[in-house]
Order: C-alpha cells, then sequence, then structure tokens
C-alpha cells in the first residue's frame, strides 16, 4: 500500500500542506490537491509525494 502526502516543496525543504494530513489513496491526495489549487489560484508549488523516500511518483 503506498501512502501519499500534499507539500509545498522548496529547494530541498517541504512543507506540509494544511494539518500534513496523510491519504491512503491517489484519488483522495488528487482531490485535495485540485482543491487546494482553487483556493490558491492555481499559482503553488505543491506535489503530491509518496511515503517512501517523499518523492513525485513517476506517471503511470
Amino acid at each position: 500500500m503506498k501512502i501519499y502526502m500534499l507539500a509545498i516543496t522548496e529547494g530541498k525543504f517541504m512543507y506540509p500542506v494544511g494539518s500534513g494530513k496523510i491519504y491512503k489513496s491517489k484519488t483522495a491526495v488528487s482531490k485535495a490537491f485540485e482543491k487546494y489549487k482553487k483556493e490558491k489560484s492555481g499559482g503553488t508549488n505543491a506535489k503530491i509525494l509518496v511515503a517512501d523516500n517523499w518523492h513525485e511518483e513517476d506517471a503511470e
């Protein structure tokens, strides 16, 4: 099972978005990401990260 998190990355630092909620499905984190982008008018460097070493997942 993969675990996902929505975070803002700046250089080699990572800042969790909101409360730093952990998501069990890619669908749920994608919905949270879209909602966050709407709230911030799209101008953000937030990313969906995978928990094994907090990296961006390659497109499948």
